[in-house]
């Protein structure tokens, strides 16, 4: 008697075959995993940095448009240094840092500053999750001149 080959009384797989599915499907888990893991540091680091040049924007100008009288006459660092917002990215690790440097031409009274570097940077902080090192994410400049405006 003949057999069917259509009822062939080997069905399924081998226990070889099966450990070998398993095999390349973690490892394909395993690749896809570590993309995500690389993708997800990537973007919070590019939302930091965006979240940095806004804090480090806003502050530069709340520098510049002070009052002529709160700026310091003699270079300065540390001026209003603050913490990251609660509702930041940087929080509660990142810094904002004002320094202030001025330019003398004249050391007479009552007038001798002719103008103020106004800089600012933003760190991440130490024991931040978005590691930069010791550098600054963003750091911005401008120059302020005396004189009415």
């Amino acid at each position: 008697m003949q057999q069917n080959p259509k009822h062939d009384k080997r069905r399924g797989l081998t226990l070889v075959e099966v450990l070998i599915a398993i095999m390349l499907v973690s490892v394909a888990a395993a690749v896809v995993y570590t993309e995500m893991i690389a993708s997800f540091r990537i973007l919070m680091r590019s939302r930091a940095k965006l979240e940095a040049q806004g804090l480090a924007f806003d502050k530069l100008w709340e520098v510049y448009n002070l009052p002529i009288d709160n700026l310091p006459l003699v270079s300065t660092s540390d001026f209003m240094p603050e913490d990251a917002p609660e509702d930041s990215v940087l929080y509660p690790h990142g810094v904002i840092v004002c320094d202030i440097a001025t330019e003398t031409n004249a050391p007479s009274l009552p007038d001798p500053v002719y103008y103020w570097d106004i800089f600012v940077k933003v760190h991440a902080g130490t024991n931040s999750p978005i590691d930069f090192g010791d550098r600054p994410l963003v750091r911005y400049q401008v120059r302020r001149y005396k004189g009415a405006r």
